[in-house]
């Protein structure tokens, strides 16, 4: 079973991302948490093997909140949602560690790639570095 965890401040947007998770064909488990800060506290416990988080939240960016999460977890999948797509931030998502971008209001084919892609040790960044 994968355990997936969906971080993001915006109820609609974690049931809208719940939704199309739901079509992965294979057995799956979903938790989601609404803070940066409530994710990092229960990331023990939730053990999750992948994330994917919205690159805004009130708390923490996406970035500093992968950060944090992968120097507890070093081995764990993140796919950060955002509206930047920039070599900057692509740049900054990868040295942070992140394993995929995905524009923030995905498409199911986009989710569903970026899902596979990294849940298959790939790296997703449809946005190329100049």
């Amino acid at each position: 079973m994968t355990k997936i965890v969906i971080v993001a401040h915006h109820a609609a947007f974690r049931k809208s991302l719940l939704t199309m998770l739901q079509e992965i064909p294979e057995e799956i488990e979903i938790t989601e948490k609404d803070t940066s800060f409530k994710f990092i506290e229960d990331l023990n416990f939730l053990s999750p093997d992948l994330v994917v988080m919205d690159s805004r939240m009130p708390d923490r960016n996406g970035i500093e909140t992968a950060t944090i999460a992968l120097t507890k977890k070093p081995a764990l999948r993140i796919i950060i949602l955002s509206m930047f797509t920039d070599d900057k931030y692509v740049q900054e998502a990868k040295n942070a560690g992140v394993k995929g971008l995905a524009l923030k209001a995905p498409s199911l084919k986009e989710l569903m790639d970026a899902y596979h892609t990294v849940m298959n040790d790939g790296l997703y960044f449809p946005y190329p570095l100049k």
